[in-house]
């Protein structure tokens, strides 16, 4: 076209002139170029704006700092940029690696063009993006994964609101976008929501340590032996950070009259506990335990209809709503409504609709996932019912993070929950023959008893729980309106108020080196080391340390095929044992075999040759550059010794 054709004349001219100003000269592999055929190449012929094609200039200045769609964000430095270039005289290829090496992918498809009549160096250019690219994105992966990490920690030690983590999350997912080509400032997002979130941890920390202080000031009047042991555990605990279990202490210390001798189980609370994670189970035991009868006059007086109508208001009265953030009050609104509800509807409601819904809209207020979101979504199957009970299994899950230490209620359920709901107050016996005619003894049962539990109950159901070893998860009237005023997860607090009653023991016999993910605690620096693919490769230690057990934790958390991340576990005392013939050379037909199974190689492939095993794997990786096989071998000790006497050839 003629304009174009006008503007290269232009350009032509003035590169002249800029060339002779810096004294440039294109680079080796540009020599025998004259500028109008410089211009000519770079100039896209498909464009139809003159600025756009100007742009592909700038792809020679990686140095320079430019806008989402190319353009320039900082035109001042741009001379600086060009002076640079001109001196250095980079070739395509120095350019198209410096933005590589910056991770900023923008433009890669824009130089990969000026290169793809050139077959070679197409396919080995676009082969080295697609590996930085993928390894990039990696990082970033990982990086938001332990931002996230962070930030539901940060939310379940009270640090932050709801609205905050909302706010981070969507940083986070912004950072973390599957279109995301410039990944340094991805990178430096993610970095500064984890700084945010560590300000916010340490802001929270100070304002407790000032009101420790302002109350410590008022124990002067208790003996010195218990003002040391109080100063001990505060201190301890400020020193670990543990903001949920510091809270609670100062709880205590409020809950302290003046002039009035603390009881002994007052003193006890200040006794220091082996473990951070039992601290707390026992401490939010003890606080339910504590309102408890608190709560049970205010249902006695107000019933359900009346909390309600409190927790409308704003939250004056008794309870603690008034501190709790109004999306968290709009839950235990609709959580509340939905128990009366459901105490009206019985069993053999003809909305038997309804009932699921509201079954499932109080499991969600617990905490516990459904693969859909729609409340009034039926996904109860083989539901049973009588004259005042029902029975259901219920397809949700729950985060590992909430139900940590307890696998019964997390990972073991692999979905599928087993739920009793009883009408009419049925006494302990009476719930025991039930659960025993729906065979339910051996099974992990929730229990949503729609009514209030006595003391007598409540004693006679750790009786019976621990006489017939049941394990039972009890939700009643009073642990519902304790839970609603609840300003963070709920499902770890239900867990640590209702599971005291019963028979359940996390701590019971798995599978050598299988323990499930909620009893797996630590070692964090060793399974990031074991995914990296730089990382180390080698994990020794004496018999019963964990080995097994962190190959197992590494597998769930890298194995997720739908983003081509394979991961599992050979163990080389099946494959490696020279008296029954399988030699070291056998890992290989292993290996074949275990990549056709997972569809990486053709399932008819049968060669036995291990040269040609490997090349094919190779072939394998290289279709797909960002896939990515972890393979970990399990007791090794032999098979290392007989790959040593061949010189490691393996």
């Amino acid at each position: 076209p003629a304009d174009v054709a006008a503007a290269a004349a232009c350009l032509d001219k003035a590169v002249r002139q800029l060339e002779a100003m810096l004294n440039a000269h294109a680079s080796s592999e540009e020599n025998s170029k004259t500028s109008s055929q410089f211009v000519q190449e770079r100039l896209p012929v498909e464009t139809d704006s003159l600025q756009r094609a100007l742009k592909r200039f700038l792809l020679w200045l990686p140095d320079l700092s430019l806008d989402k769609d190319g353009y320039l964000s900082a035109p001042e430095k741009t001379l600086r940029a060009l002076c640079d270039f001109a001196s250095r005289r980079d070739s395509l290829h120095k350019v198209f690696h410096d933005w590589l090496e910056r991770q900023d992918y923008r433009f890669a498809d824009d130089i990969l063009r000026l290169v793809q009549d050139d077959e070679t160096k197409s396919i080995e250019w676009s082969r080295e993006y697609q590996e930085r690219i993928e390894s990039s994105r990696q990082s970033l992966q990982e990086l938001a994964s332990r931002t996230e990490e962070t930030i539901e920690q940060a939310l379940v030690d009270g640090i932050i609101s709801e609205e905050i983590r909302a706010e981070y999350d969507e940083k986070v997912n912004t950072a973390n976008s599957a279109e995301t080509l410039n990944f340094r400032p991805a990178y430096a997002t993610l970095r500064k929501v984890k700084e945010a979130v560590s300000q916010d941890r340490a802001r929270h920390l100070k304002d407790l340590e000032t009101s420790w202080q302002a109350l410590a000031e008022g124990l002067s009047g208790l003996d010195n032996e218990l003002q040391k042991r109080i100063s001990e555990r505060m201190q301890k605990e400020l020193e670990r950070k543990d903001t949920r279990v510091v809270e609670e202490l100062i709880a205590l210390l409020q809950e302290l009259e003046p002039d009035k001798t603390p009881d002994e189980r007052w003193r006890r609370s200040w006794h220091t506990t082996g473990h951070n994670e039992l601290s707390q189970y026992q401490i939010e035991a003890q606080r339910f335990q504590q309102e408890r009868r608190n709560v049970e006059e205010w249902l006695q007086h107000a019933r359900v209809e009346g909390i309600i109508k409190t927790v409308k208001q704003g939250g004056a009265g008794k309870g603690r709503f008034a501190k709790i953030p109004a999306p968290r009050r709009e839950e235990a609104i609709r959580a509340l409504s939905d128990w009366r509800k459901l105490k009206q509807l019985g069993p053999k409601s003809r909305s038997g609709h309804q009932l699921q819904a509201l079954l499932r809209s109080l499991l969600h207020f617990l905490g516990f996932s459904f693969a859909s979101e729609d409340m009034n979504k039926e996904e109860f199957p083989n539901v049973r019912s009588g004259q005042d009970w029902l029975y259901t299994q219920v397809a949700m899950q729950a985060s590992q993070s909430l139900v940590e230490p307890i696998p019964q209620f997390g990972s073991q359920a692999q979905g599928s929950y087993d739920l009793v709901c009883l009408w009419q107050r049925p006494g302990v016996e009476t719930i025991a023959a039930r659960l025993q005619e729906l065979r339910l003894s051996m099974r992990n049962v929730l229990i949503v008893y729609l009514g209030r539990l006595t003391k007598s109950q409540q004693r006679d159901i750790i009786r019976t729980c621990r006489e017939r070893e049941l394990a039972l998860a009890f939700l009643d009237e009073t642990l519902v309106v304790f839970l609603a005023q609840q300003r963070d997860a709920r499902l770890p607090v239900f867990l640590r108020c209702s599971l005291p009653y019963t028979a359940l023991n996390p701590y019971t016999p798995f599978q050598a080196g299988d323990v499930p993910p909620e009893m797996f605690f630590g070692r964090k620096d060793m399974i990031r080391e074991l995914q990296d693919q730089v990382g180390s490769c080698l994990v020794y230690g004496g018999r019963q340390l964990g080995k097994s057990a962190l190959l197992r934790h590494v597998e769930r958390q890298f194995h997720h095929p739908e983003r081509e991340r394979f991961a599992w576990i050979e163990d080389l005392q099946l494959i490696f044992d020279p008296n029954a013939g399988r030699y070291p050379a056998n890992v290989w037909k292993v290996l074949r075999d275990k990549f056709k199974k997972e569809n990486l190689l053709n399932a008819k492939l049968s060669t036995d040759d291990p040269e040609k095993i490997a090349e094919y794997i190779r072939e394998s990786l290289r279709q797909a550059p960002q896939r990515r096989v972890l393979v970990m071998f399990d007791e090794a000790d032999d098979f290392l010794d007989a790959d040593s006497k061949e010189g490691f050839r393996m």
